[in-house]
């Protein structure tokens, strides 16, 4: 039997880590600071468009630039693009403590989180099946933070079931014609380039064995539009967006990886990001239960502290199980993943486990704070609905468990598990 473990960093690491905070505490923070009329407004951190403020997007290009510039950006890029590709234990472990110092941020997240870029963004491993045009002209202008882009894969018919997406695309001759409209597509109003999977293979796909390609298409391409963001739960806009392709035409060469494998380019993002996202709120989980200590040893009702009321410690005691047993499934699993491990159940595991384990974590952090919990002056709301998105976004929790439950009637439950 092996016990799983969560190693603390090596000296090299803590030095990175070090390094990394201290750039956004002397860059990003006074930034931030100079922006907090936006953060905490979402009337001015919306425009009329329902988009990203322009000063806001110019903030975090800019934090990106800066990011590259001093050497952190691209910690976690493949060596072969020219960066240190450093472990995803290591990412996972960056991006939970960036969220636990800065929290959840009001509305949207924290500059912090534009100095690391996520999979979906930044150069992934995507990139590495990537044409030689595209490697040699995009990927430089990635690894210097000038451009991002978005990962349009979800449909208004085809969310949870990739298969049935209608979006399509036809070869004439050299080039690839795309038409049809993605939803749900994250950071789309403000990419510079889509990641856009599209059914090149009609028959493929109805069998569900592939029939799907990626392609890269730059947003200012003909035919492209953005038609409109998602408003959610009130705010005057939002970073999803639906997308419309008119004939859109892209050369062979800006295909990702091999016709009508597309789904299989999807995995090579989606395994991280599902990791991405549970670290992200377990750092979140983190921040809100380190609030709510300081809170139950200071709030006083009935001539004593909070967290000495037995009803407050049972809260405490199940928000410390849930972040427990989530954070050292999570890092399991990155380790599997650095050995190289195929960890689409336990991917699934850990996202379904950290969405939910978090999202309870926030609702007893807003009961523990009372009134104040509901306050946007404590922040916990916006920690919640991330939260709560989370059991839909990158795979729901049902899908989740269709993922587990078939791995354990196929195989029953794996060698970590007996």
């Amino acid at each position: 039997m092996s016990l799983a473990t969560v190693p603390p960093p090596t000296q090299e690491e803590q030095d990175i880590l070090d390094g990394l905070f201290t750039f956004i505490e002397r860059r990003v923070m006074p930034l931030q600071e100079s922006l907090a009329d936006y953060f905490a407004d979402s009337r001015r951190y919306f425009d009329e468009t329902g988009n990203e403020a322009h000063a806001v997007v110019e903030a975090r290009r800019r934090v990106r630039l800066e990011s590259a510039e001093a050497g952190y950006y691209n910690l976690f890029t493949p060596e072969e693009f020219g960066g240190a590709g450093l472990s995803k234990r290591l990412y996972m472990r960056v991006t939970e403590e960036v969220s636990r110092r800065y929290g959840p941020g009001m509305h949207r997240e924290h500059l912090a989180t534009e100095a690391v870029p996520n999979v979906f963004m930044g150069p992934g491993p995507i990139w590495t099946r990537a044409s030689a045009e595209l490697r040699d002209e995009i990927v430089p202008r990635l690894l210097r933070g000038e451009i991002r882009g978005a990962f349009g894969l979800s449909e208004p018919d085809a969310g949870t079931d990739n298969f049935n997406m209608k979006t399509t695309a036809r070869r004439e001759g050299d080039e690839w014609v795309i038409n049809g409209t993605k939803q749900w597509t994250s950071w789309a109003a403000e990419s510079d380039y889509l990641l856009v999977f599209a059914v090149t293979d009609p028959e493929r796909a109805k069998t569900r064995s592939g029939g799907v390609t990626c392609f890269y298409v730059p947003t200012d391409s003909p035919g492209y539009r953005l038609v409109s963001n998602i408003h959610l739960f009130g705010d005057p806009g939002g970073r999803d967006g639906i997308e419309a392709f008119d004939e859109v035409r892209v050369p062979d060469a800006w295909r990702i990886g091999p016709e009508g494998e597309g789904m299989k380019m999807a995995f090579l993002t989606l395994n991280t990001s599902r990791l991405w996202l549970a670290v992200r709120l377990l750092g979140e989980a983190f921040w809100a239960f380190d609030r709510s200590v300081e809170y139950a040893n200071t709030r006083r009702t009935f001539g004593k502290t909070i967290g000495e009321h037995q009803s407050i410690q049972n809260m405490l005691a199940d928000m410390a199980v849930d972040l427990y047993s989530t954070h050292t499934m999570a890092f399991d699993c990155a380790a599997r993943f650095d050995a190289g491990q195929d960890i689409r159940v336990e991917g699934a595991i850990v996202k379904y486990a950290a969405a939910n384990a978090c999202g309870r974590v926030f609702d007893n952090a807003m009961q523990l704070h009372g009134g104040m919990g509901f306050s946007n002056e404590t922040y916990l709301f916006d920690g919640w609905k991330h939260a709560r998105m989370a059991r839909v976004t990158e795979g729901s929790d049902q899908m989740m468990q269709r993922t587990i439950a078939r791995r354990t009637l196929v195989g029953g439950l794996p060698n970590w598990c007996r």
